[in-house]
C-alpha cells in the first residue's frame, strides 16, 4: 500500500518494502517535509497496516499523530485539521478521500 504524505503543495508517495521500509520512508518524508517535535500530522488511514506504520513514523519524529477516520465529512475533517494547526496530512493512494 501507498501512503501520500502532503504538506501544502508538496506530495510525496511512500511504497518502500515491508513495514520496517515504510515505516522509516515515511519518518524521512515527513523530515524532508520539515515535521518537528510536537507538531500535528493527521493520519487518513482506515484500519490497514499503513495506519500502524504511519502512526510509528509520525511518533519517532516526536510529532503528535492525529488518526482520523476518512469517511468523516469533508468540513469536519478540515474544521479538526485547522483546530489542532495539523502541519500535513498522511493519506493511502488507494483511499477515495486521499484524491
Amino acid at each position: 500500500m501507498d501512503i501520500l504524505v502532503r504538506a501544502c503543495d508538496t506530495v510525496a508517495v511512500v511504497s518502500s518494502g515491508g513495514p520496517a521500509g515504510r515505516t522509516a520512508a515515511v519518518a524521512a518524508a515527513l523530515a524532508e517535509l520539515g515535521v518537528c517535535p510536537e507538531e500535528r500530522v493527521l493520519i487518513m488511514l482506515r484500519g490497514s497496516p499503513g495506519l500502524a506504520e504511519a502512526f510509528a513514523a509520525t511518533i519517532q519524529r516526536r510529532a503528535v499523530p492525529l488518526p482520523m477516520n476518512p469517511l468523516l465529512p469533508a468540513h469536519d475533517l478540515v474544521a479538526v485539521a485547522a483546530e489542532a494547526r495539523a502541519r500535513l496530512v498522511l493519506a493511502s493512494r488507494s483511499d477515495p478521500c486521499a484524491s
